[in-house]
């Protein structure tokens, strides 16, 4: 009875710190896109919202937003924060991308399609963890070079 008393004491406290450390993550959270601060290029994607969440040592990203052609859309990445490549999911015509956690308010993102540089971003959270800027820069099907702002809000 003594063992079991423990290890299930272990085991709560071990679930109780990963949910401390990941609420702690400035990332973590449902964000909102502020248009009226974004300057975004015609025909790229708009994302509308994102939520970021930490399960264990993955961070799971879900955006829904709109495709040029007013298509609904949604982009699912999942992966840790080790500049190692992870599937992307309606992301078109991406297929990967990377993040690596440059400091606890910083992300680098690379995108891909079949091992081919898409797009890179950095993500940074403002001081008070209450907006996201992300700036990327992207290549269109013509070859020519796309930069976006886009700023979030915390919700």
């Amino acid at each position: 009875m003594r063992i079991r008393t423990i290890l299930l004491t272990l085991a709560t406290l071990f679930v109780v710190a990963v949910v401390c450390v990941a609420a702690d993550d400035p990332f973590t959270g449902t964000w909102k896109a502020n248009e009226a601060k974004s300057h975004m290029p015609p025909g790229v994607r708009k994302d509308t919202t994102c939520v970021y969440s930490i399960v264990g040592d993955t961070l799971e990203v879900t955006c829904d937003g709109v495709k040029p052609s007013g298509e609904r859309s949604r982009l699912i990445w999942k992966g840790r924060l080790d500049g190692k490549d992870y599937p992307l999911t309606g992301g078109a015509p991406t297929n990967a991308g990377s993040f690596t956690r440059i400091d606890d308010r910083t992300i680098w993102e690379i995108d891909k399609n079949a091992g081919k540089v898409i797009s890179t971003a950095v993500m940074i959270v403002s001081a008070d963890g209450k907006s996201r800027t992300v700036m990327r820069t992207s290549t269109d099907a013509n070859g020519n070079m796309l930069t976006n702002l886009r700023v979030y809000d915390k919700q």
